[in-house]
């Protein structure tokens, strides 16, 4: 149930400790990169400045954090459920006082602004020095484009910020956003009404409510293939990464089920054969990709002697000649084991107030609050797929066979600036359109 912009979660009877947990998300559309860049920014200061009045709660076993998410802050606090009203209230109060602060006196201490400043700055510096890391996050950016941006973009609108633009962003933030919260635990109920109040009477009167809304993700057309390429930005980085990423859809159980399934049936063969057959690389993964409501598919290959062409190459190769097997009829037992496992996986009870908790916030932020039965329906979801429909949904998502429509395909390819390829395994001449 909802009491304004606070959702009260039921209670779950198996917990019978007294906790609490609340989140709350002050939310606004990104203006660019600056956005992005201030929302880290004040963040890391808004958590030094409060650290020291709200030390005694840590030590009455209560915790808190104050974080950032695409343009807009996320406070979290849990605990013993009599006290965690009064957690989240000094914690708004904090804000609010930080914004609210005297403009002719100095905001926060120089040093610690450039402290702040100066560690945000060397952390997305370093942020894409690892070729895993920079391929996956340059999918995420280019999916997202107006809420993701490379941090070197982050970084250079970081450095060209002062103390009293950071103040000015946080009482704008404060004043106009758009607030969602949660309750969650034994108290929830009880307390619903006062941390109701606290977040309407601390922050703005509501704000743009589409700022809640999941980012809007690009639509990768069907039969297509699209080819990204990027150099390492650490000098030394001798290692290349390329991540396969096949759209499926938007998100559902049905997609999402999809999804788990093909990574059970693949993780083992495409390990086996890239990574210990073929010695391609130092990792090689797959697995679900989730975007802001779209579900995906990727493979992910680190290498240290092979171009990412070279890989990309192979990957394709390897789930062509798995098909053959995903058509035996010996994949049938193997269909069994897997759906036997996701299904004993997918329904599997949470198994504290706090993770439950987390689960109901994701939902939220993915703007389905229908999923909070999740495991549920997908259990029972599981019990409804076939051999038949996973063998169509191979094909159909992989190009393979006759089936038409083949999921939209994105392959970013990140090539350290110190690599070496092994003989064979350099870059093509001619790639795949």
């Amino acid at each position: 149930r909802r009491e304004g912009a606070l959702w009260v979660a039921p209670r779950a009877a198996r917990f019978e400790l007294p906790k609490l947990y609340v989140r709350a998300r002050l939310a606004k559309i990104p203006n660019g990169p600056d956005d992005l860049a201030m929302a880290c920014l004040v963040a890391a200061l808004a958590a030094d400045d409060v650290a020291e009045a709200l030390y005694p709660a840590t030590v009455c076993g209560l915790d808190y954090s104050i974080g950032s998410s695409e343009g807009g802050l996320v406070l979290r606090c849990g605990g013993f459920d009599a006290a965690v009203p009064r957690l989240l209230d000094a914690l708004s109060a904090g804000l609010r006082r930080l914004a609210d602060d005297d403009a002719a006196a100095p905001w926060v201490e120089p040093r610690r602004f450039d402290a702040a400043k100066s560690s945000l700055t060397l952390a997305l510096g370093n942020a894409w020095h690892d070729s895993e890391r920079h391929a996956r996050k340059l999918r995420l950016c280019l999916l997202m484009p107006g809420r993701q941006a490379p941090p070197a973009v982050r970084k250079a609108a970081l450095e060209k910020t002062g103390p009293a633009d950071a103040r000015a962003w946080l009482r704008r933030l404060l004043d106009d956003a758009a607030v969602e919260g949660l309750a969650c635990g034994n108290g929830a109920d009880v307390e619903a009404s006062s941390l109701a109040a606290t977040l309407s009477t601390r922050f703005g009167a509501g704000g743009d409510r589409e700022a809640l809304a999941p980012p809007r993700v690009a639509k990768l057309p069907r039969d297509s293939c699209v080819w990204v390429d990027a150099v390492s930005e650490d000098a030394e980085n001798a290692t290349c990464a390329v991540e396969c990423y096949w759209q499926l859809g938007p998100d559902s159980h049905a997609t999402r089920y999809l999804a788990d399934m093909l990574e059970a049936v693949l993780e083992e063969p495409l390990y086996d054969q890239l990574r210990t057959k073929e010695q391609l690389g130092y990792s090689v993964s797959c697995g679900a990709k989730w975007t802001s409501g779209v579900q995906g598919f990727g493979v992910t290959v680190v290498s240290n002697d092979a171009h990412p062409d070279y890989v990309a190459a192979r990957v394709e190769a390897c789930l062509a000649d798995f098909r053959k097997h995903v058509m035996s009829p010996a994949f049938i037992d193997d269909f069994l084991d897997h759906a036997a496992a996701l299904t004993l996986r997918m329904s599997e009870k949470h198994r504290s107030p706090c993770e439950l908790a987390e689960h109901f916030w994701e939902c939220l932020g993915d703007g389905r609050p229908d999923l909070f039965d999740a495991h549920v329906v997908e259990a029972l979801v599981a019990g409804e797929a076939t051999p038949a429909s996973v063998r169509a949904a191979y094909d159909r998502v992989f190009g393979l066979g006759t089936t038409p429509g083949r999921c939209g395909k994105l392959v970013v390819r990140v090539v350290g600036r110190a690599a070496k390829f092994g003989e064979g395994r350099g870059p093509t001449e001619e790639r795949a359109p």
